[in-house]
């Protein structure tokens, strides 16, 4: 969202989790499979233009964080330990994203949402940014450490379905507006 913000590593880790729910929304079983197509057009091809005319995007991705917007609280991936992790990690992105850009929901005309900076009413202190689950990838590791240990049960019947078969990227965001 921001053309100027510096690269880190939290960031990294943000587009990984990205690529996991692409493809489990893709390729994998859930409970959203009619409303696959929209749910991955709203946070993977959502954008908009800013002040300056230039593209950007990126709050679609940040609601569905802090809110779960556009995915749904009631989202599950079929396979147990991918759907835990995924929730484990989208708990951690949220709370790095409210800890270094506090954001609130703002309902708009026709109710899109979108986010704003939230304006801190006091001043408490904050945690050192040390404790934070995602300052470094340690914490992501073990997650998947755990959820890849011999004792996690897996699914068997597992084989990856492309829920989308044949669509380019460009036709799947059209039909979503037909």
């Amino acid at each position: 969202m921001d053309h100027h913000s510096v690269h880190t590593v939290q960031d990294d880790m943000e587009s990984f989790v990205y690529v996991v729910l692409y493809i489990g929304l893709r390729y994998l079983e859930h409970n959203k499979p009619r409303e696959a197509l929209y749910i991955m057009s709203e946070i993977f091809d959502h954008e908009i233009f800013d002040s300056d005319g230039r593209c950007t995007g990126g709050e679609n991705k940040k609601f569905m964080i802090t809110l779960l917007g556009k995915l749904g609280r009631d989202f599950h991936l079929a396979c147990q330990p991918l759907d835990q992790w995924l929730r484990i990690i989208l708990k951690m992105l949220q709370e790095w994203i409210e800890y270094v850009a506090p954001l609130e929901p703002v309902v708009l005309k026709r109710s899109f949402v979108y986010l704003k900076a939230k304006i801190p009413a006091t001043l408490k202190p904050r945690p050192p940014v040390e404790s934070l689950s995602l300052y470094d990838h340690k914490e992501m590791a073990n997650l998947f450490a755990a959820a890849l240990d011999p004792s996690t049960v897996w699914p068997l019947d597992d084989a990856a379905n492309d829920c989308l078969p044949g669509l380019l990227a460009a036709q799947r965001a059209w039909q979503v507006f037909e």
